[in-house]
């Protein structure tokens, strides 16, 4: 984790709510504890971001113009690192938010997505 401050400057500008998901996990792994409670202010943005996803979710399949664009996509890391590390056993839970839970399932099925991950697995191996 000692690369996330060189890391940081570049990524930051591109989402606040990047910028909070990597504040948060730099955050939990510098204590060597994940703590992420409604009173940790990085928590309370992912779950405020959560929330106006879910009232934008409500309906519509996906975020732009009824078809995946890269709005949607570009949530997907970010959730990902939110999810398997950040949020596991905390207040906080995209259960919560289940238009949004739904919506992250939809894109992880996507033929793309499968396959991107998949090569990164494959590169992160070997």
């Amino acid at each position: 984790m000692a690369f996330l401050p060189s890391v940081w400057p570049r990524v930051s500008y591109s989402s606040s709510y990047g910028g909070y998901t990597l504040l948060t996990c730099w955050d939990s792994s510098s204590s060597r504890t994940i703590i992420l409670r409604k009173s940790n202010p990085h928590g309370t943005v992912i779950a405020r971001v959560w929330g106006v996803l879910e009232s934008i979710l409500s309906k519509p399949k996906w975020l732009v113009g009824g078809k995946v664009t890269i709005a949607d996509l570009s949530f997907i890391p970010w959730n990902k690192i939110v999810i398997s590390g950040a949020l596991q056993g905390e207040d906080v839970n995209i259960s919560q938010f289940l238009a949004v839970a739904v919506w992250r399932q939809r894109l992880l099925a996507l033929d793309a997505v499968k396959k991107a991950y998949a090569e990164r697995t494959r590169a992160l191996q070997g």
